[in-house]
């Protein structure tokens, strides 16, 4: 897999986590109100993403680290999901994937973006809409002078069968 994130070389060699219930987080679209289709749906979650998710910091479970969700990060992640309506509605849940998030791996970024002094890849078993699948976060570490610093990005899901 590749993505804009550059996370795929990071991962090389490195398996993806399994299932394990008591780390899933449930996500439910009851929040965001009433929809007619899954177009409003997923405005419906970038609503409320940006009213409610972008500018907290959130301490990782698994590391103890904190990072922000930054506008730009909750921007981003929507960007990524393009039209894949179950990672529009993770993101309104990035907060409690992140608290129980796990640490696969760490590495440079293979862009050589001269503001990223570093990068970690989490994942998190999520279960939307009866579907299960492993969510993929990004944590950027910058260096200071740049808002990147430490900042949280959903980069993808994995469809797990059932």
């Amino acid at each position: 897999m590749t993505d804009d994130d550059g996370s795929s070389d990071i991962m090389e060699g490195i398996d993806d986590m399994e299932w394990d219930e008591s780390k899933a987080v449930h996500v439910s679209v009851s929040k965001l109100g009433e929809y007619k289709n899954e177009r409003q749906l997923r405005a419906f979650a970038k609503k409320y993403a940006d009213q409610f998710v972008a500018g907290q910091k959130i301490t990782i479970g698994s590391t103890g680290n904190t990072v922000l969700i930054s506008q730009e990060s909750v921007d981003h992640s929507f960007h990524i999901a393009k039209r894949h309506t179950d990672t529009f509605l993770s993101i309104t849940e990035l907060p409690e994937l992140l608290k129980k998030a796990t640490k696969l791996a760490e590495g440079k970024d293979k862009h050589g973006r001269s503001f990223v002094r570093a990068m970690e890849i989490y994942q998190t078993p999520v279960e939307i809409r009866g579907k299960k699948y492993i969510a993929e976060m990004v944590i950027l570490h910058g260096i200071a002078e740049h808002p990147v610093l430490g900042t949280a990005r959903v980069l993808r899901h994995q469809k797990l069968k059932d």
